[in-house]
């Protein structure tokens, strides 16, 4: 198993350690008895990047603690930089830091309490919290339930000098993914714009505005750079440039910018797609315009219905520019930093550039090496091999004991599976059983289904294939296991 894979486990592990002697780790601070922890990640990757997050919520609080996981093959040295790593996240604005280690290595039968000791006489003060393991048992919904020894209890402070970093993390153990932004050809151009921006001096050409749109975003937002608002960023760093280089010469270009065509008084919608190819192969994507409440749709059947002027369209329209590239550029930079193609100064790291060969010398990266990068970064760097191993055993456990559940009997004596309610009681075991998701209050009127957007991404790569009865999600363990051997392959 992966490291990542055990670090995910050991997560989840101290996140129900944690909810369960909270008023020990939390040392007074908020309402007692009121924490509620769950185990996420780093939703920024700069440097030192931490194995974990354990988020701590409490009504009148909020605690973030990093997780550093060691495993046995990285040798007795490693509980040294682990030592080291978990005071730079407390540097880095982590309220405290949770190292977890093997119970004994062949040339030290006690790890743990040699670190204990070290940190007691040169940092006592010091938020960090020392657990040994023993073998996890792969076979378990949690593997290292009663595996963990704690060796120095950690004690909370709300002290800390909070940084944006620290406070920037995903709300799920996985990798954060949205179907619709997610694709990898959007990855792909992002990286290869990264990649040539970083590289060279190269100049991208900004498409020129149209004058209603340029005159809108002067009455939104009056002295502002038009550019700099429609892409939602001020910045001059590379990830902005990179950023307003893709937006402008993938989605808001030359062909997609024009709201409308006027012909006798009568306004149809510009319906051109973007530069995005779509991850089924059908064509490219469309944005802003396709259905009858996008926004392009919405402004042109209100010209034409007379319940917006012109100008109001082109205001209506900018707004939804600038809000659309904020949305999709946090998919982009939380995803490509989730699955290790970007590094925290923007540049692509050695797997992004790998991805960005490939996709340049196919020319397509929707298949081949190309997909094949892309698909087993998703499961590795973006745990959502974690993801999958725990959907499998919970419903492993469960349909042992009742085959038919979420099922239903139909009129004719067929059988019908319900994959909402089998993807609620899932969404409800990651979140009270397993500390992988936030714990929130139930709401009404939700418009998302659980899990919708990685369901559909894994569908759409392979590794999932549906839902069947007495099983739940039908896993294409094969093409996992594949794509796992061929992750470990790109990191030699």
């Amino acid at each position: 198993m992966s490291h990542d894979l055990q670090a995910a486990w050991a997560a989840s592990e101290i996140a129900y350690l944690f909810n369960h002697k909270q008023d020990i780790i939390t040392s007074g601070l908020g309402t007692p008895g009121e924490w509620s922890f769950y185990t996420s990640r780093e939703g920024k990757r700069i440097w030192p990047i931490a194995d974990g997050v354990i988020v701590a919520e409490n009504p009148t609080a909020s605690l973030k603690i990093a997780l550093e996981y060691k495993r046995p093959n990285e040798g007795l040295h490693g509980i040294l930089t682990a030592l080291g790593q978990s005071l730079a996240y407390i540097e880095k604005g982590y309220n405290g830091s949770v190292i977890i280690i093997p119970k004994e290595y062949d040339s030290h039968r006690l790890p743990g309490e040699h670190l204990s000791r070290v940190l007691q006489r040169t940092a006592p003060d010091m938020p960090v919290s020392i657990y040994t393991y023993s073998e996890p048992d792969t076979t378990a919904t949690t593997p290292f339930r009663d595996k963990l020894n704690c060796i120095r209890e950690i004690s909370l402070s709300a002290n800390i000098v909070r940084s944006e970093v620290a406070d920037s993390y995903v709300k799920t153990l996985w990798v954060h993914l949205r179907e619709g932004s997610s694709d990898p050809d959007a990855f792909f151009r992002y990286c290869q714009i990264a990649k040539r921006v970083s590289g060279s001096d190269a100049e991208y050409r900004y498409p020129a505005l149209p004058p209603e749109l340029s005159s809108a975003i002067d009455r939104l937002s009056p002295g502002s750079d038009p550019y700099k608002y429609l892409s939602y960023s001020i910045g001059e760093s590379l990830l902005d440039v990179t950023w307003r280089n893709f937006w402008f010469t993938y989605i808001v270009n030359d062909d997609t910018l024009a709201l409308y065509e006027c012909n006798n008084g009568h306004y149809s919608v510009n319906a051109s797609p973007t530069k995005i190819k779509k991850s089924d192969g059908t064509g490219f994507k469309m944005m802003f315009v396709g259905r009858s409440n996008s926004p392009k749709n919405k402004a042109v059947d209100s010209l034409n219905n007379r319940t917006f002027t012109e100008d109001e369209s082109w205001e209506f329209y900018a707004k939804n520019i600038r809000n659309r590239a904020h949305s999709y550029r946090e998919d982009i930079d939380s995803g490509l930093a989730g699955i290790g193609f970007l590094a925290d100064d923007g540049r692509p790291t050695d797997l992004g550039y790998r991805f960005v060969d490939a996709c340049e010398r196919t020319g397509n990266p929707n298949a081949g090496i190309a997909l094949e990068i892309f698909g087993s970064s998703i499961l590795q760097q973006g745990q959502l091999g974690a993801f999958l191993y725990y959907i499998y055993k919970l419903s492993e456990k469960r349909f042992s004991d009742n085959p038919l559940d979420f099922t239903t009997q139909k009129a004719n004596g067929s059988y019908s599976f319900n994959p909402t309610d089998y993807k609620t009681w899932l969404e409800d075991c990651f979140r009270n059983e397993l500390y992988i998701i936030r714990k929130v209050s139930e709401r009404g009127g939700r418009s998302r289904l659980p899990f919708q957007a990685e369901m559909a991404i894994l569908r759409n790569l392979g590794y999932v294939k549906g839902f069947r009865i007495g099983v739940g999600l039908e896993i294409n363990w094969p093409k996992v296991q594949e794509s796992m051997g061929y992750f470990k392959l790109l990191q030699q």
